[in-house]
C-alpha cells in the first residue's frame, strides 16, 4: 500500500513538474502582435532567426478558409518574409488558372480579370508589389487542381493575339469560345481531354503559338488533379506540382498558406509532411497553426480539428497567455516539453474572436 502511494506521488510530482515546465517555456517564447503592424520588434528578429533554417513556410488556415483574418495576415507573412528572407514566390491551394488570374490581377489592377474574394489582400499585394523592382515582386504559383471558374479565363489570358497555326487551330478556337463563366465541372473536364489530345499531338506547335506562356498551358492542361477533387485527398498531388515547381526555380525559401487538412507535421500523408521527407526539402519546412478560440464565419461554423490532439492544452496553458487578439507561440526549439505541440508545427498562433 505504501508502495502504491509512493508511486501515486512519484507520478504525480512528475506531472507537476512537467506542467510547470510547460508553462514556464510558454510564458517566455509568446508574442502577441496585430494584423495592422504586422510582425515588428523582438517577433520580427526571432521569427528571422527561427525561419531561417527552412525552404518553406506554411501558415495553416484554421478555424475556417472563410476568416478575414488570412487576408491581412497572408500580406503581413509576404512582407516579412519578402524584406527578412528575400522570398518573392508564394504559393497556394489553387490551380494555375487561377494564378495566372491573379498575377496579371497584381500587374495591371484590373478588376474585371478577378471578381473573387481576397480582394482586400490582393489589393494590398498589388500596391506593396508597385514600389519594387520587376524581378523582385512577389509571384504566385498554383499547385491545386483546376476549378472550372477559373480554367477558361486563365486559359484565354494565355493566349496571344495572332492567328494560330492550322493544325491547333480548332483547340484555340475551342478556348475563345467557351464562356468565362466556365462551363461545370463535366464540361470542362470534356474540353480540357479534347485540348490534351491535341497537346499531345502537336506539343511544338504550341510551343512556337504560345512562346512564354506555354509553360502556364500545359500545366493547365496537363493538370494531375480535377475538379472532381475537392473531397478527395489531394495532398500528394499538390506536393508533386510544388516539387516540379522547385526543380524549375530552385528558389531559396517559399511561402504558402493551406488549409489545416493539408499542414499537420505529424500526419504523413499531408502536403507538409510529404514535402519535408522529399530529399530537397527534408526537415526545412516550417509550419504555423492557428487555433482560432470563439471565431465565427457567416459562411460555415469555425472549427480547430485538425489540433483535437492538443486542444485541451491549448485551452489550458496557451490561452490565458494571450491577453490580445493574435499571440505566437514558438515551438521551434529543443525543448522537450513542447515536443507533443511542435511535432504539429514549430509555430502556433492563437486567434481570439475573429469572424
Amino acid at each position: 500500500m505504501k508502495s502504491l502511494m509512493l508511486l501515486a506521488f512519484i507520478f504525480f510530482s512528475l506531472a507537476v513538474t512537467a506542467q510547470d515546465e510547460l508553462s514556464h517555456y510558454l510564458d517566455t517564447h509568446h508574442y502577441p502582435f496585430t494584423l495592422e503592424k504586422g510582425f515588428e520588434g523582438l517577433l520580427a528578429d526571432t521569427l528571422h532567426a527561427r525561419l531561417a533554417p527552412y525552404r518553406l513556410i506554411l501558415q495553416a488556415e484554421g478555424g475556417s478558409h472563410f476568416l478575414t483574418i488570412y487576408e491581412r495576415l497572408e500580406l503581413d507573412w509576404l512582407i516579412f518574409l519578402h524584406e527578412r528572407m528575400d522570398m518573392t514566390h508564394f504559393i497556394g491551394e489553387l490551380g494555375v488558372s487561377n494564378a495566372v488570374l491573379i498575377n496579371k490581377y497584381l500587374e495591371t489592377g484590373d478588376r474585371a480579370l478577378y471578381p473573387f474574394h481576397k480582394i482586400t489582400f490582393l489589393d494590398g499585394l498589388r500596391q506593396y508589389n508597385q514600389q519594387l523592382p520587376a524581378g523582385q515582386r512577389l509571384v504566385l504559383t498554383g499547385v491545386d487542381f483546376e476549378r472550372p471558374s477559373t480554367y477558361t479565363r486563365g486559359l484565354k489570358l494565355l493566349l496571344p493575339g495572332q492567328p494560330p497555326p492550322e493544325t491547333i487551330a480548332a483547340a484555340i478556337e475551342l478556348i475563345r469560345q467557351a464562356p468565362d463563366s466556365g462551363y461545370d465541372c463535366d464540361g470542362t473536364l470534356h474540353l480540357n481531354e479534347r485540348l490534351k489530345e491535341t497537346l499531345a499531338d502537336h506539343e511544338q506547335d504550341f510551343k512556337a503559338y504560345l512562346g512564354s506562356t506555354y509553360a502556364d498551358f500545359e500545366k493547365i492542361v496537363r493538370s494531375n488533379g480535377s475538379c472532381k477533387d475537392p473531397l478527395r485527398n489531394r495532398n500528394g498531388h499538390m506536393a508533386e506540382n510544388f516539387l516540379a515547381l522547385d526543380r524549375e526555380i530552385t528558389a531559396p525559401v517559399y511561402y504558402g498558406e493551406f488549409g489545416m487538412a493539408h499542414t499537420i507535421l505529424k500526419n504523413h500523408r499531408l502536403l507538409a509532411s510529404i514535402i519535408n521527407d522529399s530529399a530537397p526539402f527534408k526537415n526545412k519546412v516550417a509550419v504555423i497553426n492557428l487555433y482560432c478560440y470563439n471565431c465565427t464565419t457567416p459562411e460555415e461554423g469555425a472549427s480547430n480539428w485538425a489540433l483535437n490532439g492538443i486542444e485541451k492544452d491549448i485551452l489550458r496553458y496557451f490561452l490565458p497567455l494571450c491577453e490580445g487578439d493574435f499571440t505566437l507561440f514558438d515551438l521551434s526549439g529543443s525543448d522537450p516539453v513542447v515536443a507533443p505541440y511542435r511535432a504539429y508545427g514549430q509555430f502556433l498562433i492563437v486567434a481570439k474572436g475573429q469572424d
